[in-house]
């Protein structure tokens, strides 16, 4: 518990004369707001009310007594969350046991030693604190790991849509200096034209000369292929702009729905085309008419991203040792119940010692400040906690590492030209 903070706890007691002690002794501290209730219903409704820090309850109370008081609240508030302190005049082992099966952090036996309470208060504040600073300082470095993400992505389509944006605007200055061109040849003709008689020599004559001087033969041949070459960049960005929208699911439903894992393989390719492309060539093998399985897209696009990323890394050297060539795999298959699919590249491949730890939260071989040890354990929490399914790694048949990710199916999916790919990219 950090010096100075206020920490909110609530009290349940059914005992005026108890609850009152309890509430002067904590008081004492200097660190605690304390409230008061005379029964679990107060409690339960304090709770859901004003949200304290922690609860000190007495096991024996009316209405709701403390064991009943912990189911309902057990609930919605996890043990970290809203950390419960049973208070119990009982010597009975069973009834500690009870209360730990119902989801108290820890039993006070009455009367309460003042030392003993406030130690145990305390101790389980500091602990709730810990463990918020360790949420906080997870979300930060998962904020700043899909920073770095997004910032490789706008490098790489930053780059992709520079070429031919590069193009339509030397197109556009082409087309612009040729109609200037155009119309100063072609204005003296507006004169004649409304006066609907033969062409003068000398404006034909004019006209010739400048035919020859401004080229406007070279224009008129040229001008189709810029408005053709303009029309096929403005394309190309527009293509680039909706693989970014699809890979980052904008409009996408933000309940689970019944996705293709093939789709969410090649939507991580297109947009991070810039970054493989250099280093390694891609083989896809994907399974047509996959099954789809019930999932949030942009989360799955995402883990794909981060393995993708994980094989050019090992192929570029950034986790020790050389690179054993420049090629990464990526398969789908029906596998069980469920689908399967398979990342593995050439590279220097995992440590067996190490392959318990990389999904571990904060955990890299990188050097120091070479990555935040996010990327695993995100596609981890994704795979595992969010779609029920299972993230592997094993050595690859090429010598590098191999990432399997499993996740049960719903339905099967319509059959689709696009599914179907075995390729080289």
């Amino acid at each position: 518990m950090s010096a100075g903070a206020i920490h909110h706890v609530l009290v349940a007691e059914d005992s005026e004369p108890t609850r009152d002690v309890l509430c002067k002794t904590l008081e004492k501290l200097g660190t605690l707001r304390v409230s008061q209730v005379a029964n679990g219903a107060e409690a339960v409704s304090f709770v859901e009310r004003c949200s304290p820090d922690l609860l000190l309850c007495d096991q024996t109370m009316p209405v709701l007594d403390g064991l009943q008081t912990l189911k309902v609240l057990r609930q919605r508030w996890s043990a970290m969350e809203l950390p419960i302190l049973i208070l119990t005049g009982s010597k009975s082992l069973s009834d500690k046991i009870d209360a730990f099966r119902f989801g108290a952090n820890d039993y006070v036996t009455k009367p309460a030693h003042r030392q003993e309470l406030l130690a145990r208060v305390q101790a389980h504040l500091a602990l709730k604190t810990a463990v918020a600073q360790n949420l906080a300082a997870r979300d930060q470095l998962l904020r700043a790991s899909k920073l770095q993400t997004v910032g490789r992505l706008a490098a790489g389509l930053a780059h992709e849509i520079n070429t031919p944006a590069q193009f339509v605007s030397d197109n556009l200055h082409f087309l612009q200096r040729a109609i200037g061109t155009l119309h100063s040849l072609l204005l003296p003709l507006s004169e004649w034209a409304a006066r609907e008689e033969p062409l003068p020599e000398a404006l034909a004559s004019s006209l010739r000369a400048g035919w020859r001087r401004q080229r406007l033969g070279f224009i008129l041949q040229q001008s189709p292929e810029a408005l053709a070459q303009s029309l096929e960049g403005v394309e190309r960005i527009a293509a680039r702009i909706a693989e970014l929208k699809a890979f980052t699911g904008e409009g996408a439903p933000a309940e689970r729905a019944p996705g293709s894992l093939n789709e969410a393989i090649q939507s991580a390719l297109a947009v991070s085309r810039a970054v493989w492309q250099p280093l390694a060539q891609v083989e896809l093998d994907l399974q047509p008419d996959l099954p789809l399985v019930p999932c949030l897209m942009p989360e799955l696009n995402q883990v794909f991203l981060h393995l993708l990323y994980n094989a050019v890394e090992a192929i570029r050297g950034d986790y020790g040792g050389a690179a054993r060539g420049g090629c990464i795999q990526i398969r789908s298959r029906s596998a069980g119940a469920g689908v399967e699919v398979t990342v593995s590249d050439d590279g220097p491949g995992v440590p067996a010692q190490l392959l318990e730890q990389i999904f571990e939260p904060f955990f890299t071989t990188k050097s120091v400040g070479g990555g935040t040890g996010q990327g695993l354990a995100y596609a981890y929490d994704v795979i595992v906690n969010r779609h029920s399914g299972k993230l592997s790694c094993q050595p690859s048949a090429r010598g590098g590492a191999a990432f399997q990710v499993w996740l049960p199916q719903v339905v099967a999916a319509p059959k689709r030209s696009s599914d179907a790919t075995s390729a080289r990219l």
